[in-house]
């Protein structure tokens, strides 16, 4: 396996290089501006809908449903406890979200002292030099060993992690936190404010079906109609609920068994839509559920890469290459094509000037190799914070940097550099 990974890489390294060589003779090649760009795009309307959906929601949760356990339920207490909780999760995921979007772009930076004298461990070009990006705005910044370029926000983000369009910003060594601390809120937020919002959805749902599905009109609009099964059962009962909404509030008798008294079917009831079955309410439940879920799975992701030393790209980088070293495996080392993206770094390891007189070498590192992996618990510090409240402030930042190596890596990449240099 070790052979294996071993050719692989000579073989990359080869056919990198070569197209490298061949890409400098050809002109550069054009880019669609950033505006045009998916993420960029994504972005922008993904930002639109949940500022819509903080909006709609805010007054769903703090208005109708906080009136609704108040004045249906009669416990007006439990009302104002479950307003005053949401009112200060959704300041503070403001706060969060922010902190993150309003960070400004970083400015190109310069190699410190001990990367222009090659005395630590950076990444580097072939010829052993620091790596510099020219796309964009950047005209030759340097780029440090988790420094990546951005196309979406057109500069070099230090410690990049990935670009998020629910954010339309970089999550990167400055935002790391802030971000960590919106998703560990909006968990709580979307929890307590759907908590007492879905068996009322739940049984608005049963109304909307037993008043409306059983109807003539709806066999001959709707289920007798070949087009009903164009996009399967999810199309089929999907719309026919939506549409079964519509026709609720068209029939002559509008009579409910939601209805809770005289005032909950009047539009100046502070919660008509929860009285009786209204759309809107709906999708705004399952739009914050699809939230929720979505965070769950990005907080799963965030903490287990963090507590292995991984950022979201580096994870990228290692799905390539295991993908690289399958595809060698199954060939059995036939000819590569040059790939447009090397998963491996090229990183300089200084050595005593006293025994090598080039002062060190270039060594090629698999994105296997946990490089940045300190270990669970201090991984996990160095992201978050000594102590556990820090978890949860978005001001304290992140205190990585691009030298604190794993030592057991360092060590093998000082023996590779010796054997390169001999």
């Amino acid at each position: 396996m070790a052979r294996v990974q071993e050719e692989v890489g000579e073989a990359l390294v080869g056919a990198a290089e070569a197209t490298r060589a061949v890409s400098t003779s050809l002109p550069p090649r054009r880019r669609s501006p950033r505006y045009l760009r998916v993420n960029v795009v994504l972005g922008k309307v993904i930002l639109a809908l949940l500022v819509l959906l903080a909006w709609k929601g805010f007054e769903l949760v703090v208005i109708q449903t906080g009136s609704y356990i108040a004045l249906v339920q009669q416990r007006p207490l439990l009302a104002r406890v479950y307003q005053a909780q949401f009112i200060v999760w959704y300041l503070w995921l403001f706060y969060c979200f922010f902190s993150v979007y309003l960070v400004p772009r970083p400015t190109p930076s310069k190699p410190p002292p001990d990367v222009v004298s090659r005395s630590v461990i950076f990444e580097c070009t072939p010829d052993g030099e620091p790596v510099r990006c020219f796309e964009d705005d950047c005209a030759g910044a340097w780029k440090s060993l988790r420094t990546r370029h951005c196309r979406d926000c057109g500069v070099c983000q230090p410690g990049f992690d990935h670009h998020c369009p629910f954010m339309d910003a970089c999550v990167s060594a400055n935002t790391f936190k802030a971000f960590a601390c919106f998703l560990f809120t909006t968990l709580p937020l979307m929890g307590f404010a759907e908590i007492p919002l879905m068996p009322i959805q739940l049984q608005a749902v049963r109304e909307v079906v037993r008043v409306t599905w059983s109807t003539e009109a709806m066999r001959e609009d709707w289920w007798s109609r070949w087009w009903s099964w164009a996009g399967g059962p999810v199309w089929r009962y999907g719309a026919a609920l939506l549409l079964g909404y519509r026709r609720y509030h068209q029939r002559d008798n509008a009579s409910s068994s939601l209805a809770i008294d005289a005032l909950s079917s009047s539009p100046s009831s502070p919660y008509a839509s929860l009285a009786t079955p209204h759309l809107t309410p709906l999708l705004l439940v399952v739009s914050g559920g699809f939230v929720w879920w979505v965070a769950v799975a990005m907080t799963t992701t965030i903490i287990n890469n963090a507590r292995r030393g991984l950022s979201t790209v580096q994870v990228e980088r290692i799905r390539r290459w295991k993908l690289l070293s399958r595809e060698a495996r199954s060939t059995s080392l036939s000819p590569i094509p040059a790939p447009a993206y090397d998963p491996r770094i090229r990183l300089w390891v200084p050595l005593p000037r006293e025994e090598y007189p080039d002062g060190g070498a270039v060594v090629h590192v698999d994105p296997t190799e946990p490089l940045f992996d300190l270990g669970a618990r201090q991984n996990w510090r160095l992201l978050m914070g000594e102590h556990v409240w820090q978890w949860f402030v978005p001001w304290i930042k992140t205190q990585i940097d691009d030298f604190q190596l794993n030592p057991e890596v360092v060590r093998k990449l000082q023996d590779e550099a010796r054997k390169r240099s001999t």
